[in-house]
């Protein structure tokens, strides 16, 4: 994907051409660009899988956690060869319970493959948030079989929006530079560009915040993004984001 969030198929079909790719992971909504794309785009990426003879493995653990529009999954588009990793931990926002899961249509995938890669379905299961889990899910069965759309969500995707959109707000008033020119579509992340006329680079910047105001976020260097920061607002409350903006900009000017 390019700045402007657009696939760049072409660059792509190349390099699975050139080095005999099989298989593409694919990571929507995004980390941690907090990108997502659109309905046509993940209906082009599922015609140039077949067209490739590919097989997609999706990380979508945020694809519920987005700000605009509603959820999409490539199962929808390609379930013939679709794999979908997610986790309830991160769907839910329920961290302390880790619970991960994968969906296939594909019997090859989910009853061969899995059972060689799954290391810890049988030693210290983690019961306890199956349970939680496993409650959630029956409330938002109730909900659709009356018609209702699933509740507990709303107001949390709310909340993360309001954060969201502070967030970017104090990032651009400090000379940060936002990733695609606009706050992300979704996830509890979001990138932005150190401003140019400080000559750190990523880890450098995040060293000098850290030391000054106790600011933190990840390079994002290691994912081909130098001079980028990711910045999480998954637990920041209001105020949090308002001290943060004051700090960053003396972070920034000093």
């Amino acid at each position: 994907f390019d700045e402007n969030r657009q696939l760049k198929l072409d660059e792509l079909s190349n390099v699975i051409k050139t080095e005999h790719i099989r298989v593409l992971l694919v990571n929507l909504p995004n980390n941690p660009s907090g990108m997502t794309v659109s309905k046509e785009t993940m209906i082009k990426l599922a015609e140039f899988a077949r067209e490739n003879d590919l097989i997609l493995i999706c990380d979508e653990v945020y694809n519920r956690v987005i700000f605009t529009g509603e959820p999409e999954t490539m199962l929808s588009f390609a379930p013939e060869r679709t794999v979908v990793v997610n986790a309830a931990s991160k769907e839910y926002l329920i961290p302390g319970h880790r619970i991960g899961y994968v969906i296939s249509k594909s019997p090859t995938l989910t009853d061969v493959f899995l059972k060689k890669l799954v290391r810890c379905q049988n030693s210290c299961p983690n019961t306890v948030g199956q349970d939680v889990f496993i409650e959630m899910l029956e409330k938002e069965v109730d909900e659709l079989r009356k018609g209702e759309s699933p509740s507990f969500l709303e107001p949390v995707i709310k909340q993360l929006k309001e954060r969201r959109d502070a967030l970017a707000d104090a990032l651009q008033k400090a000379g940060f530079e936002l990733f695609g020119n606009r706050p992300s579509d979704g996830t509890i992340f979001m990138i932005a560009k150190i401003p140019e006329e400080i000559k750190l680079s990523g880890e450098e910047f995040i060293e000098k915040a850290l030391e000054m105001k106790k600011i933190s976020g990840i390079p994002a260097s290691a994912c081909g993004k130098p001079g980028w920061i990711r910045f999480s607002f998954g637990s920041m409350t209001m105020e949090d984001i308002e001290r943060f903006g004051k700090n960053i900009i003396e972070v920034v000017e000093a």
